[in-house]
């Protein structure tokens, strides 16, 4: 069963982006990373007396019990009417003078328009083309990259949603003098806070009841990240509630694909295939054969994630193709709590990065059933603790998309 879950944060969260370098200070990331929270349900489990041999701590946390995706940034505090965010595409660009959303219902934060660059890149034109220089009346600024997460609050409005952080300094202590210690200053930088996140969790349908009985909502308060004997790292479950409707939020897989095409039509697209743009959610960790970190979504690591679905389940088609990739990557580190040790360092497809797989004409029946099944089940490792969420043409792409 999918939950949504909301927190906000009552303290600093200090969420590392990258393994610590001694010396630099350390960035956090803009969001609560789904290995955190799978981390801080467990501690909060172990804190309410459940001993890590009954059959409910295994059956969660060491048997795929519980899913847990990344909680993203939302504006409206507890109980929004939206209820969460999406990440921007890597393909997102805006006025490197004035940058953000040109329609929004926070006027202290509007921009001069965010456009979006994958259509006109498909169609066979190069973006600078059509994008060459900022939209907005009178301007005349370049384009930047834009990313983060956009909410939709009303149709035909979306808004940025943006955090603010700060630099926590601490120094080490001598144990010998009850002074700072010489040469260990040191500073992380932390979400601030009174910030809200939503997302997902997916809990088997056995241990729900009991699952739900240790997260009660305005009571329940969760240990996240660094700094948690230095005040920093305490949020509250806002609320949590069963979410039966649509994956995110959006409109069918098939729906969207389909109406992604007709802006590809208007542009002059007339080869006899269809284009199938994904999106990361979340990061994506994939290997191939070889146990090797990939940096892009092939068609055989497509092949490779789901070569043991059932036999009635779609395959991947054949004739298919990737024609465009805009992605970025980074190592992803960690610390295993249980065993007391750093964990592995991976290295992840970071969240926004869009990868566009062209199907011929005849085989776009068998293309939709698969990435509709590949939407739904997540691709790559560690998806457990987040990783390898997907979406399918993203309802960005046409949403500011100039006519």
């Amino acid at each position: 069963m999918r939950y949504l879950l909301e927190v906000k944060s009552l303290s600093p969260l200090a969420l590392a982006r990258h393994p610590v370098v001694v010396g630099e200070a350390t960035p956090t990331l803009d969001y609560i990373s789904g290995t955190a929270l799978r981390s801080a349900i467990a501690s909060e489990f172990l804190r309410q007396g459940v001993n890590p041999s009954t059959p409910l701590f295994q059956r969660l946390f060491l048997h795929g019990g519980l899913c847990c995706g990344n909680l993203y940034p939302v504006i409206r505090g507890i109980k929004p009417s939206v209820p969460m965010s999406l990440p921007l595409p890597m393909t997102a660009m805006t006025c490197k003078l004035e940058r953000g959303f040109l329609y929004t219902d926070r006027l202290e934060e509007a921009g001069h328009g965010v456009v979006d660059t994958l259509i006109a890149t498909l169609s066979g034109h190069r973006w600078e083309q059509e994008y060459d220089e900022c939209l907005f009346p009178g301007c005349g600024g370049s384009l930047d990259p834009f990313s983060g997460f956009y909410e939709k609050p009303t149709p035909g409005t979306l808004r940025g949603v943006r955090l603010s952080t700060r630099l926590i300094a601490r120094t080490a202590m001598s144990s010998r003098f009850g002074m700072a210690a010489h040469g260990q200053l040191h500073a992380v930088e932390a979400l601030e806070e009174n910030l809200s996140f939503s997302g997902y969790l997916e809990v088997a349908p056995a241990i729900e009841a009991c699952f739900l009985a240790y997260l009660v909502e305005g009571e329940t308060t969760l240990p996240i990240g660094r700094g948690r004997t230095r005040g920093m790292g305490e949020a509250l479950v806002a609320y949590v509630r069963p979410d039966t409707g649509p994956y995110l939020g959006l409109e069918d897989p098939a729906a969207r694909l389909e109406a992604f095409q007709e802006p590809l039509t208007e542009k002059g697209w007339n080869r006899q295939e269809r284009l199938i743009p994904i999106t990361m959610y979340t990061d994506v960790i994939v290997m191939d054969d070889y146990m090797r970190y990939s940096t892009a979504v092939e068609p055989e690591v497509l092949r490779y994630y789901t070569r043991y679905w059932p036999e009635d389940t779609p395959r991947c088609p054949e004739g298919l193709e990737m024609v465009h990739a805009n992605a970025h990557t980074r190592l992803i580190g960690g610390w295993n709590a249980a065993q007391h040790l750093p964990k592995w360092p991976a290295i992840a497809i970071e969240r926004g990065s869009v990868f566009v797989f062209a199907v011929p004409e005849g085989q776009w029946s068998e293309a939709l059933a698969f990435f509709t099944r590949l939407e739904e089940e997540g691709l790559g490792e560690r998806r457990e603790e987040g990783f390898g969420q997907i979406v399918l043409a993203h309802p960005f792409h046409r949403e500011v998309n100039p006519k």
